[in-house]
Protein backbone atom coordinates (compact mmCIF):
# COMPACT_ATOMS: atom_id res chain seq x y z
CA UNK A 1 0.00 0.00 0.00
CA UNK A 2 1.07 3.61 -0.92
CA UNK A 3 2.09 5.48 2.11
CA UNK A 4 3.36 8.64 0.56
CA UNK A 5 4.96 10.49 -2.83
CA UNK A 6 7.35 12.95 -2.67
CA UNK A 7 7.32 14.01 -6.31
CA UNK A 8 7.98 12.15 -8.97
CA UNK A 9 10.97 9.58 -8.59
CA UNK A 10 10.20 8.52 -4.41
CA UNK A 11 7.72 6.45 -2.84
CA UNK A 12 7.44 5.19 0.37
CA UNK A 13 5.18 1.57 0.48
CA UNK A 14 4.33 -0.58 3.32
CA UNK A 15 3.78 -4.32 2.67
CA UNK A 16 2.20 -6.86 4.84
CA UNK A 17 2.74 -10.53 4.82
CA UNK A 18 0.38 -13.54 6.39
CA UNK A 19 2.91 -15.89 7.03
CA UNK A 20 1.93 -19.74 7.10
CA UNK A 21 1.67 -21.45 10.12
CA UNK A 22 4.26 -21.46 12.43
CA UNK A 23 5.77 -18.59 10.58
CA UNK A 24 4.99 -15.29 11.98
CA UNK A 25 3.61 -12.67 9.98
CA UNK A 26 6.09 -10.11 9.00
CA UNK A 27 5.56 -6.28 7.52
CA UNK A 28 8.29 -3.87 5.98
CA UNK A 29 8.21 0.16 5.10
CA UNK A 30 9.68 0.23 1.74
CA UNK A 31 11.13 3.47 0.23
CA UNK A 32 11.62 3.46 -3.45
CA UNK A 33 13.66 5.80 -5.48
CA UNK A 34 13.46 6.01 -9.68
CA UNK A 35 15.90 7.40 -11.57
CA UNK A 36 17.04 7.24 -15.55
CA UNK A 37 20.29 6.30 -16.37
CA UNK A 38 20.73 7.40 -20.15
CA UNK A 39 24.11 5.85 -21.13
CA UNK A 40 22.30 2.41 -20.72
CA UNK A 41 18.48 3.61 -21.67
CA UNK A 42 18.05 2.16 -17.88
CA UNK A 43 14.88 2.93 -15.98
CA UNK A 44 16.07 2.01 -11.83
CA UNK A 45 13.89 1.80 -8.98
CA UNK A 46 16.06 1.74 -5.70
CA UNK A 47 14.60 -0.41 -2.22
CA UNK A 48 15.41 0.83 1.35
CA UNK A 49 13.76 -0.25 4.20
CA UNK A 50 12.80 2.56 6.65
CA UNK A 51 11.50 0.33 9.85
CA UNK A 52 11.30 3.72 12.16
CA UNK A 53 8.65 5.28 9.39
CA UNK A 54 5.48 3.57 11.69
CA UNK A 55 5.10 2.24 14.57
CA UNK A 56 5.51 -1.37 14.88
CA UNK A 57 2.54 -3.36 14.74
CA UNK A 58 2.45 -5.77 18.35
CA UNK A 59 3.11 -9.67 17.25
CA UNK A 60 4.33 -8.44 13.47
CA UNK A 61 7.92 -9.30 12.84
CA UNK A 62 9.18 -6.51 11.19
CA UNK A 63 11.88 -6.04 8.54
CA UNK A 64 14.60 -3.64 9.51
CA UNK A 65 17.26 -4.61 7.17
CA UNK A 66 16.69 -4.63 3.68
CA UNK A 67 18.23 -3.31 -0.30
CA UNK A 68 18.08 -3.84 -3.43
CA UNK A 69 17.28 -2.79 -7.09
CA UNK A 70 14.98 -3.23 -10.08
CA UNK A 71 16.59 -2.56 -13.34
CA UNK A 72 14.96 -1.94 -16.51
CA UNK A 73 16.88 -1.89 -19.78
CA UNK A 74 15.92 -0.92 -23.45
CA UNK A 75 17.18 -3.81 -26.02
CA UNK A 76 14.77 -2.92 -28.72
CA UNK A 77 11.11 -2.30 -29.47
CA UNK A 78 9.13 -4.71 -27.53
CA UNK A 79 12.27 -5.95 -25.43
CA UNK A 80 13.11 -5.03 -22.28
CA UNK A 81 15.87 -6.71 -20.19
CA UNK A 82 14.64 -6.94 -16.46
CA UNK A 83 17.57 -7.21 -13.36
CA UNK A 84 16.16 -7.48 -10.03
CA UNK A 85 18.56 -7.82 -6.91
CA UNK A 86 17.74 -7.57 -2.96
CA UNK A 87 18.28 -8.66 -0.03
CA UNK A 88 16.51 -8.53 3.27
CA UNK A 89 17.13 -9.58 6.31
CA UNK A 90 13.49 -11.08 7.59
CA UNK A 91 14.14 -11.04 11.15
CA UNK A 92 12.86 -14.07 13.49
CA UNK A 93 13.58 -17.75 13.60
CA UNK A 94 12.52 -18.65 9.92
CA UNK A 95 12.84 -22.33 8.52
CA UNK A 96 15.49 -22.31 5.80
CA UNK A 97 12.70 -23.94 3.19
CA UNK A 98 10.55 -21.06 3.60
CA UNK A 99 13.43 -18.21 3.06
CA UNK A 100 14.48 -20.23 -0.06
CA UNK A 101 10.91 -20.52 -1.67
CA UNK A 102 10.52 -16.74 -1.20
CA UNK A 103 13.82 -16.04 -3.41
CA UNK A 104 12.31 -17.49 -6.18
CA UNK A 105 8.61 -17.42 -6.09
CA UNK A 106 8.49 -13.85 -5.48
CA UNK A 107 10.49 -12.25 -7.92
CA UNK A 108 9.44 -14.50 -10.20
CA UNK A 109 5.49 -13.80 -9.64
CA UNK A 110 6.58 -10.10 -10.03
CA UNK A 111 7.95 -10.48 -13.25
CA UNK A 112 4.73 -12.18 -14.68
CA UNK A 113 2.49 -9.29 -13.27
CA UNK A 114 4.84 -6.94 -14.75
CA UNK A 115 4.29 -8.63 -17.69
CA UNK A 116 0.83 -8.75 -17.87
CA UNK A 117 0.68 -5.26 -17.00
CA UNK A 118 3.08 -4.12 -19.75
CA UNK A 119 0.88 -4.99 -22.16
CA UNK A 120 -2.50 -2.87 -20.80
CA UNK A 121 -3.68 0.00 -23.02
CA UNK A 122 -2.41 2.49 -20.40
CA UNK A 123 0.94 1.59 -20.35
CA UNK A 124 1.91 0.24 -23.71
CA UNK A 125 3.12 3.36 -25.40
CA UNK A 126 3.52 6.14 -22.57
CA UNK A 127 6.22 8.17 -22.40
CA UNK A 128 7.94 9.30 -19.05
CA UNK A 129 9.49 11.84 -18.70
Amino acid sequence: RLLKTSGETRQIHYAYTDGPWPVADRDGIYEYRYRYEAADRSVVVDIQCLPEFLPAEPGVVRIEHCRGEWRFRSLAAERTEITYQFFADPGGNLPAWIVNWSTVDIPFQAIVKLREMAVRPAYRNHVYP
